[in-house]
């Protein structure tokens, strides 16, 4: 007898789908409706939180009467939609090395981001046919 998932475990999945999903649009008008729905199926509740010797910072607290899922998933949506609205761009992304699947946030490099992690970059540029040095 298999058990079944509980509907928070199955609501939760699907909408780390749906968030995971976002960093794979390249267009930003595509990402910023995608980035709507979660925010409109998970409200967040944004308050300035200051913490001690800290600056001000936005938090999402859960609410008192959410499941216990609402709040990560209304964290990391309003997340991602305060990137793209603060820097104009979607800096996020997956990793592009063989094999992982880790998602990253671009802080801001001269050149796009593409790899999670200097390992990855790494490792890909090790195996990657050594460039034509002549001129």
């Amino acid at each position: 007898m298999t058990s079944q998932p509980s509907p928070c475990a199955a609501d939760v999945r699907e909408a780390a789908a749906d968030i995971a999903s976002i960093p794979d649009i390249k267009d930003e008008d595509s990402a910023a409706e995608a980035m709507n729905t979660p925010l409109d199926r998970y409200p967040a509740q944004p308050r300035l939180v200051r913490l001690p010797e800290r600056r001000w910072s936005l938090h999402t607290p859960a609410p008192h009467d959410a499941q216990p899922s609402v709040w990560p998933l209304s964290t990391a949506a309003l997340a991602l939609t305060l990137w793209l609205s603060e820097r104009g761009y979607c800096a996020r992304g997956r990793c592009a090395a063989p094999g992982c699947d880790r998602y990253f946030i671009d802080t801001g490099r001269r050149a796009s981001q593409c790899y999670g992690s200097t390992r990855c970059a790494t490792r890909v540029s090790v195996v990657a046919p050594p460039r034509n040095r002549s001129h």
